[in-house]
């Protein structure tokens, strides 16, 4: 009469080794994966001040090379186009011969690229390393990464990286009010 319900059970999945699996792959992928370190250039900034400084110091005209960033993202040397190969070995050539009186003024336009910009800091950064690196050799007979610490500090304070920059803000100067 009554009939006997069947009992049907539903297979289960061993999941035992999944979690092992799941384990190896993250591992696998965080080493593999290349985590680079996105562009920028070093710089130390002043630190912030409540109160707006304007200090004014007279410099030599002879001690100052103005850069400036075109629209077009050409390059003035003192009102000169120059070309980007040849900045290097101009700024180079500054930076040696007025040591550590020297100073760079650097305009950019609004319009300018990031990359113009970029390229130009670039120019500056192997330029002083390659006038410290010619200092070093020269002094202490070995390659600037070479160079003790206090060697390396005596090659900074000679050339300094000394440039100021001024901005375009709704149609003023950077420092003018």
């Amino acid at each position: 009469m009554f009939a006997k319900r069947s009992h049907q059970s539903v297979p289960l999945l061993n999941m035992t080794s999944t979690a092992d699996i799941s384990f190896m792959l993250l591992i696998f992928f965080l080493v593999t994966t290349s985590m680079d370190a996105g562009k920028g250039i070093t710089r130390v900034l002043p630190p912030q001040e409540d109160s707006e400084k304007h200090v004014v110091t007279d410099v030599e005209r002879s001690h100052l090379m103005t850069l400036e960033i075109t629209a077009e993202g050409q390059y003035l040397v003192d009102g000169e186009l120059v070309e980007k190969k040849d900045l290097q070995p101009m700024l180079a050539a500054f930076i040696r011969s007025q040591g550590r009186e020297h100073l760079f003024s650097l305009t950019s336009s609004q319009e300018a690229s990031y990359e113009s910009y970029f390229n130009l800091q670039n120019e500056l950064s192997e330029a002083y390393r390659l006038v410290r690196a010619e200092q070093a050799r020269e002094l202490f007979q070995c390659d600037l990464e070479h160079c003790l610490p206090e060697q390396q500090q005596q090659l900074l304070d000679a050339y300094p990286h000394r440039v100021a920059e001024t901005y375009q803000v709704e149609g003023k100067k950077g420092g003018e009010e």
